[in-house]
Parts: structure tokens; C-alpha cells; sequence
């Protein structure tokens, strides 16, 4: 009985392996970045996204006298004052959109928000992670805020926006008295 038993056992075991269907192939998975993307005088952008807050049609907003140029003025969104900056006028880069269709993406630096104008958005964007290389391009305008980009046939830039609210130069917005 006991032998028996066994056999029946091994029977229904090889029954179950000839039947089985086989594991599926292991698959590498892709690691992805993911941010916002938004066009910046024709070059693809985008920025992690945790550094983006909000992204709004452009505001109406204050003008503040004695300020560069790139600093339009002040928008009062949902009961915050936030500096609206010309992000193109800031780096002397050509915008390649008409004013009033450009987008505005809201950041904090130590939660103080600053609304950046930039040309249009490009939406949520995941890009592999292992396509991220270093820029090379001499473009010293945007060197300071663009270390990497992703190579495809976009050609997306990595947009440092922490880097750019906490420089010197994009704090330093008043316009120093002529003597």
C-alpha cells in the first residue's frame, strides 16, 4: 500500500511539472525620472518634480519700481504675494512664445514661492534614468543651472531650479541708485 501510494504521488508530481507552465523571463526594470517639463527659448526642459509647486496661466500682477528688469512684479495667488520672474529676460535668452501664452511655475526656496515665467509647459515627463548624461553644450547662460541632460531625440535638459532661486544673482533684484 505503501508503495503504492507513492507511485500515485510521483505520477500526479511528473503530471504537474509536464503540465506547468514555465516562469516568465526576468525582466530588467528601467528606472525612471520623473519632473516637469516646460520650454525655455526653444531648449526642452524639465525639473524634478518636487521643486514644483504650482503651474498657473500667467497671473495679473504688480509691477514694484526699482527692480531688474527680469522681475515684473508681485501676483497675489490664493493670498500669497509671489515675485513674478521673466525666466528667459533673466538668463538674456530670447522667449519663443508671445507673453500672454507663457506658463508660470511656482517654487519655494525655504518657503518663500517665486513664480518663474517660462515659454509653455510640456506636462509631467518620466525619462529613463539611464539616458541622463553630462551637458556639454557652450551655452553659458544656462551652464550654471544645467549640469546633465538626457540624450534621445529631444534632447531634454536637466533644470537645476533649486540652483537657480538660491543664487546670488537671482536674489540680488534691486536696481542700485545711479550717484
Amino acid at each position: 500500500m505503501t508503495q503504492q501510494a507513492y507511485q500515485l504521488l510521483a505520477s500526479y508530481w511528473q503530471r504537474a511539472r509536464d503540465n506547468a507552465k514555465s516562469l516568465p523571463s526576468q525582466q530588467e526594470i528601467k528606472r525612471y525620472l520623473k519632473g516637469i517639463g516646460f520650454l525655455l527659448a526653444g531648449h526642452n526642459c524639465v525639473s524634478m518634480m518636487g521643486n514644483v509647486h504650482e503651474i498657473l496661466n500667467l497671473p495679473a500682477f504688480t509691477r514694484i519700481p526699482r527692480v531688474k528688469p527680469w522681475v515684473l512684479g508681485v501676483a497675489n495667488i490664493r493670498g500669497r504675494l509671489v515675485p513674478v520672474v521673466d525666466l528667459p529676460m533673466y538668463l538674456q535668452l530670447p522667449s519663443s512664445q508671445p507673453f500672454q501664452k507663457r506658463r508660470l511655475l511656482v517654487v519655494e526656496d525655504q518657503h518663500f514661492p517665486v513664480g518663474l515665467l517660462v515659454d509653455d509647459l510640456l506636462g509631467m515627463q518620466q525619462l529613463p534614468e539611464e539616458d541622463l548624461v553630462p551637458w556639454q553644450a557652450n551655452m553659458p547662460e544656462l551652464s550654471p543651472y544645467v549640469e546633465h541632460c538626457f540624450k534621445g531625440k529631444q534632447g531634454w535638459l536637466m533644470f537645476d531650479i533649486k540652483a537657480l532661486v538660491s543664487a546670488e544673482a537671482f536674489k540680488q533684484v534691486a536696481v542700485q541708485p545711479e550717484l
